[in-house]
């Protein structure tokens, strides 16, 4: 009983924070949904060996080389990627409004978007991407139910226009690390 209210209350708790999120931004909420930031894979056996393996040779060189401060980078760039690696990913709430995109607690105008496009195969399956007018960051990635990928698909051509895009580069290669 006491897991359920607290599930119950978690619930409510989001619901709530939704709600905030869409008054502050302005206009109706549209579609919402809760899930993970990103599509989380665990990677290849062999690709973490050789990873491994091409990192001990790095090191190997820093300290033959009489290079502390080399192998000390190295070595924490090892423990990052494997803390990365190793992180299941956060769960955010998405919210469609009639203003923009809500991801977790950052706010997209349909003004900032340029366009967007849902991949359906692989590489990317089931990603809203949408391109922004961002400098650094110019495409925006979000994982989408199944079930609402249709619902998702008509209520963005209401709002966007609908460019084909392609994987990038980035794409290929995380899936290929992850296969």
């Amino acid at each position: 009983m006491g897991d359920r209210l607290t599930l119950l209350r978690s619930q409510r708790d989001i619901v709530e924070t939704m709600e905030q999120q869409t008054s502050k931004a302005g206009g109706q909420t549209l579609l919402s949904w809760h899930g993970p930031q990103h599509v989380h894979v665990h990677p290849n056996p062999r690709v973490v060996l050789i990873a491994l393996l091409l990192l001990v040779v790095i090191v190997g060189y820093a300290v033959i080389s009489n290079n502390p401060m080399m192998a000390i980078t190295f070595i924490l760039i090892g423990f990052v990627g494997y803390l990365f690696l190793t992180r299941d990913p956060r769960s955010l709430d998405y919210v469609i409004t009639t203003k923009g995109l809500i991801v977790g607690r950052e706010m997209f105008s349909y003004d900032s978007i340029e366009s967007f496009w849902i991949f359906d195969g692989p590489p990317l399956e089931n990603v809203l991407s949408l391109k922004s007018d961002g400098i650094l960051a110019p495409y925006i990635h979000i994982p989408l139910l199944e079930e609402s990928v249709g619902e998702i698909h008509q209520i963005m051509l209401t709002y966007l226009p609908e460019e084909k895009q392609e994987p990038r580069a980035v794409d290929i290669l995380e899936k290929i690390i992850h296969s």
